[in-house]
């Protein structure tokens, strides 16, 4: 469950980065560097990430995983830190926990195993501004 648990922690690391539209640069450098620690090759366009799975052919099926990494500003609303992932282990909150980093954090984890062979498609992850 290595992924798993590194989801989940970079998930709460994504929570912590303030990352409203425009301002996206420490996310997606924490992206990349979770990238890089799970050995997956990937660019940096800009503030958007593209990684291929290993042996990529566009003639294959492709699952293509996409999400967006900004969060809106945080508001005067919130009845804690909306930067604070909290500490209970089985539940993430704050700003962008729900849109759309947990949708990112799934997304890195299951580009990072359908990028493993054996497979018979292609795989893009592309966290995108």
């Amino acid at each position: 469950m290595k992924y798993l648990d590194d989801s989940l922690e970079l998930l709460r690391q994504m929570v912590r980065i303030p990352s409203p539209s425009f301002e996206e640069a420490a996310v997606v450098g924490l992206i990349s560097n979770a990238l890089k620690d799970w050995d997956v090759p990937h660019s940096v366009e800009k503030r958007n990430i593209i990684a291929l799975s290993e042996g990529f052919d566009a003639a294959r099926p492709t699952l293509a995983l996409n999400a967006h990494v900004d969060t809106v500003p945080a508001c005067s609303g919130y009845s804690f830190d909306p930067y604070d992932p909290g500490a209970d282990p089985a539940v993430v909150r704050g700003l962008g926990s729900n849109d759309d980093g947990g949708s990112l954090a799934a997304m890195a984890w299951t580009g990072v195993r359908c990028s493993r062979p054996p497979r018979g498609m292609s795989t893009v992850f592309a966290p995108t501004v």
